[in-house]
């Protein structure tokens, strides 16, 4: 790279756990910048491949400030339709984080009385039965009130 790869505007396609790491290396290395999902002015990338669920990390390492905050939680990607006009179509079906993973998170949230968390997911509601197991999670871990 010419060192000027670092001002340009990069443009992620897919899920960027994984490739916003990589390219953030590759700049700070001065390193050409080729990387599946990364396209940059003058090259489109194809998109990144999904990562997989279980290897995401919690998003809040920390909930300093956070007080009085909404907070934005994922428990879901993807969508069960194919609407023409959604970009969520791209990805066809439903893909979850792990129950353990979700409880982790919420039980985070209660340890640190955040007072409200927005569910993220295009489609928390897809699955009525694990929707149901989240909500009843919350309203049985839930001592704030």
């Amino acid at each position: 790279a010419d060192g000027m790869d670092v001002y340009q505007p990069w443009i992620l396609r897919g899920e960027g756990e994984v490739i916003t790491g990589r390219l953030i290396d590759a700049l700070e290395k001065g390193e050409e910048v080729n990387i599946k999902g990364v396209a940059k002015r003058g090259y489109m990338s194809e998109i990144a491949d999904c990562v997989d669920l279980d290897t995401v990390k919690f998003p809040y390492e920390t909930f300093d400030g956070l007080e009085n905050k909404i907070v934005y939680f994922e428990t879901s990607r993807g969508c069960p339709f194919r609407c023409s006009y959604c970009l969520s179509s791209i990805e066809k079906g439903i893909r979850q984080f792990s129950m353990d993973y979700v409880k982790k998170g919420f039980d985070a949230f209660f340890a640190n009385n955040i007072p409200l968390v927005k569910l993220i997911d295009r489609t928390f509601n897809a699955d009525s039965k694990r929707a149901k197991e989240i909500i009843e999670y919350i309203i049985a871990n839930d001592f704030s009130n």
